[in-house]
Order: C-alpha cells, then structure tokens, then sequence
C-alpha cells in the first residue's frame, strides 16, 4: 500500500498526545524531512522508506533491491563502506520497528463499547482508548492491561496489550463480577446427570441468580442467593460430543456479569442398561431391578424370594444358583432370577378336651426366622362345634404379637412378619371344650416343630 504522508506525524491521529514525532526511513534511517513524501512497499509492508533509492516501482530494497530506479555506482560503494563500518563498529545498523497489537473488551456484555476497538501499533506508541456507554450503563473503571476510572485513558504499547471496560447501570448499581469457572465433572456420559457449581460476588452486595450455559442449545437458572454464596446447578446431555459450559451471574436489580471462562465437558454413550426380571411373576424381587452403567462397571446383583418360593437359578446373562451375582457391563445385559414355589409345611393337630374353668389344653410350635421374614398359614379343624380354642404369636421375648387373622370356628387364616430375628411359637389354647378335636395347619415357611403339648 502506497502511503503519503508528511515526515512529522501527530500522535492523536493515533491516539497518543499532541507532540510530533519524527519518522526516519526503515533502510537508510535518514530523516524524512517536512513535507517530503515516504512510502510504506505494497510487497513486503516496510516502512516507512525514503524516495533516496530505496523505494521503487517494483519493490522496496527489503524484498526487491533491483528497484526500477536502479543503484548508482556510487550507491553500491556506498553500501560497501557500510558493511565494512558496521563490521568495525563505527557504524551501528538501525533494526525496522516493532508493532504490537491492541484488543479491548466489555463487561457486562452488550454494556458499551471502546474505542478504538483493536489494532497494531508501533512500540512504545502511546494509545488513547475512550470507553462509550451504552443505553443504561455508565462508564465505572478500567481493567485487563489498564486501571483506574478516567476515561479516555491511555496506554503504551511495550507488548501486546488487552484491555477491558467495565460500566454500571445507571442508577448506581453495580453488576456483578463475572462467576468463577463452574467445576465439576470433566467427563461423562450421555443420559447421566452431572452438577455444576459457580459463585460470584456482588459489589452492592445484592442478592445474585445464576445462569448456566449448556452450550446444548439449553439453560438453566437458579434462584437468588447471597453474594459470594456458591451455588449448583445439574444437567444430562443427549448425545456424545464436547461440550464447553459457562455461566453468568445477574443482581435483584438486573444488573448481570460477563460469561465466566469455559468448563469443558466430553460426553461419551459408553455407557449401557442393566435391566431385570422374576419368574414365575411375583415370586421374589432383584435389587438392583435396573440401572445405566459406565462401561467396564461389575454390578452385583441378589434375589430375593417372595413367602412361599426359594430362589433356584439364574437366566439371561447371568447363571449359577447362588442367590448374589456378579455381571460385567460391557453391553446391555439383562438377567431373569427364576424361583421355584414351596408347598407349605402341613401340620397335624390333635386338641384335647378340657374342664371349663378349671384346665385348659395347649399345643406350641417354634421357628427361627430372620427379620422382615413373612409368615402365613391357616388352621382348619374336623369338628365345626369346637368353639372354645385362641390362637396367639409370641415373638422371641414371649410377648404376644399382632397378626392378621379372620375365618370361623372351623377355618381361621392368619399371617404376620417378623420384626426382628429370632425364635417365634404359635400357640393355640382350648380353654372352654370338653371334646377332644383334630385338624391341620399349613403354613409358609417351611421349619416349624411342635415344643409343647
């Protein structure tokens, strides 16, 4: 690009004050004199350069030396005193400037704007940077590579520089500063929820909400919480991928901060369905019935019989005949837990007579059973006219238990669970007959013995 400019340029053309600084050629570091024209090659982009010989239509001497103009002999020679001065020391070589870059920011997002916005300067350029509101928001200090609250501010450009603006709603609040990078889990699984944390701290000290970015097309919001309070927020994704999660804080008067830095999240659907069932239909239970699991996971599954069954074996992608199991997720699974019915525990009874008011005829049977085990039977006498008979549960202390019972003289049903582990004794007592009965009692589960007459 071909640029003509006079030799003395003012530095708030570019942003700095108003003293001139004087240009010199990038080759030959002469002086570029008032009013005389220099150049910047359209080739190479150095600059800027004399019209001494060391600019030419077809390229500067940096990336063309054969310009069209040409070296004069006494050029060359000159050239040659120069090497030879330089390689003695009399003469020290200018190096071509450097140039840095500017970049600016906003916070909140969308608050104002600066200018300028971004460019490259030379080093040690000075850069006047103007922070402009925008449509509610005041101006309230710099940050980044800059400090303080004047505004417009300048800057040196001695490397590359950013520079943030931050701006207040107008009212006088203060937004938020922006939340910490939410942490939690950098990796899952698709159809897993995993939970996120962040916090800010208000500078008004306002009650602050919290907005998380799934980067899935999905947010979520939470509720208000004291300044400087950490809060969380839990999401699931649908499918695999990389996934960059943020969040941004806003105050009860809606004031909001910038995005918070990146968490980045992989999501991968190596994970895979563990599920489980019974057979025959309500004989027993497996825990666990189902889940989703990580891949490479061992998953340890039990079954447990319903009253009235005992477990047999396993099915599906499980086997043996132990009632626990161990299954490998590395693929979908699904495991059946077969139970075989026990027929009941068939009891013969033979009730004596008694003298009303003054004996009584009791017969007792005992079981261990642990605890939760349920208990259900009935009794069922020959003769209808046998009226005067209890029948009672004692747990292992001997104190008599609530049951469920119902029935008649002749058919009485009953069942109970046990509480805790240990011995439990049905009793059944004929207080009131003289006439000696017979009958049955089946009951679940199996085990029980006669102890008293």
């Amino acid at each position: 690009m071909e640029s003509s400019k006079n030799n003395y340029e003012k530095q708030d053309e570019r942003g700095g004050g108003s003293s001139e600084v004087e240009r010199r050629c990038a080759f030959c570091n002469r002086p570029i004199r008032p009013g005389q024209t220099y150049y910047y090659c359209r080739r190479c982009g150095k600059g800027p350069l004399c019209n001494n010989h060391c600019y030419g239509d077809d390229g500067c001497v940096f990336c063309n030396p054969k310009t069209k103009k040409g070296f004069p002999k006494w050029g060359i020679a000159l050239i040659a005193i120069a090497v030879v001065a330089i390689g003695i020391g009399v003469v020290h070589w200018t190096n071509p400037p450097v140039y840095y870059t500017l970049t600016t920011d906003v916070s909140p997002s969308g608050s104002g704007s600066i200018s300028p916005s971004s460019s490259t300067y030379e080093a040690g350029e000075t850069v006047s940077l103007t922070a402009h509101p925008g449509s509610g928001y005041e101006f309230d200090y710099w940050g980044g590579d800059a400090s303080g609250s004047s505004n417009p501010t300048s800057i040196k450009m001695y490397g590359n520089k950013h520079v943030v603006a931050h701006f207040k709603v107008k009212n006088g609040n203060h937004a938020p500063g922006d939340p910490s990078s939410p942490s939690g889990p950098s990796s899952g699984y698709i159809g897993t929820s995993y939970t996120y944390s962040t916090s800010a701290t208000d500078p008004d000290g306002d009650q602050v909400k919290y907005t998380f970015d799934w980067d899935d097309g999905t947010t979520s919001e939470t509720g208000f919480v004291s300044s400087g309070s950490t809060t969380s927020k839990s999401h699931s994704w649908s499918n695999p991928g990389t996934y960059y999660v943020k969040a941004k804080a806003t105050d009860s008067h809606g004031a909001s901060s910038g995005w918070s830095s990146l968490k980045s999240v992989t999501i991968t659907e190596t994970n895979f369905r563990l599920t489980t069932s019974v057979s025959p239909p309500g004989s027993g239970s497996v825990s666990p019935s189902s889940g989703t699991y990580q891949e490479g996971m061992t998953v340890s599954l039990t079954a447990h019989a319903n009253s009235g069954y005992v477990f047999d074996h396993w099915g599906g992608d499980a086997s043996g005949s132990s009632s626990s199991v161990s299954i490998n997720m590395d693929s979908n699974k699904h495991v059946t837990a077969y139970f075989e019915e026990v027929p009941p525990q068939r009891i013969i009874l033979d009730m004596g007579g008694c003298i009303p008011g003054i004996s009584q005829y009791r017969i007792k049977f005992s079981c261990y059973l642990d605890a939760g085990e349920q208990v259900e039977g009935f009794v069922e006498w020959d003769h209808e006219y046998f009226s005067g008979w209890s029948f009672d549960v004692l747990d292992p202390e001997g104190n008599v238990i609530p049951i469920d019972e119902s029935g008649t003289n002749l058919h009485w049903d009953f069942s109970f669970t046990a509480s805790h582990a240990g011995e439990y004794t049905i009793r059944m007592i004929n207080r009131g007959d003289i006439y000696r009965n017979t009958g049955v009692m089946e009951i679940r589960p199996r085990g029980w013995r006669q102890t008293e007459y």
